[in-house]
């Protein structure tokens, strides 16, 4: 019983030891109070970026257009980042589309 209660604690600790916030998003990141992309250079390239991700689900399967039509709203993240290490995290930026315009 006391083993058991070691493992359990020892566990307990690692895991609050290595459960810190994690990044994978580039430490540049221009972000404002919002979490938004205040750059409009990155802005386009973000819409971009998602644009040519559509453009590749539509080549691989031509019916995603039709899902799409029928949308009122998707959501697209090209650029999707992730890091592990004991706990998983992933983050990224997307595009919204209401009615397919962003």
């Amino acid at each position: 019983m006391k083993l058991k209660k070691f493992y359990l604690s020892t566990c307990f600790a690692l895991l609050m030891l290595f459960s810190g916030n994690l990044f994978a998003q580039a430490d540049g990141a221009k972000k404002d109070k919002g979490e938004q992309i205040v750059d409009m250079d990155e802005r386009q390239e973000l819409k971009s970026d998602a644009k040519k991700a559509v453009e590749a689900f539509k080549e691989k399967d031509n019916s995603i257009q039709e899902i799409l039509d029928r949308a009122a709203g998707y959501a697209v993240f090209p650029n999707v980042g992730k890091g592990a290490w004991i706990l998983g995290g992933a983050a990224g930026n997307g595009v919204v589309y209401e009615n397919g315009k962003v």
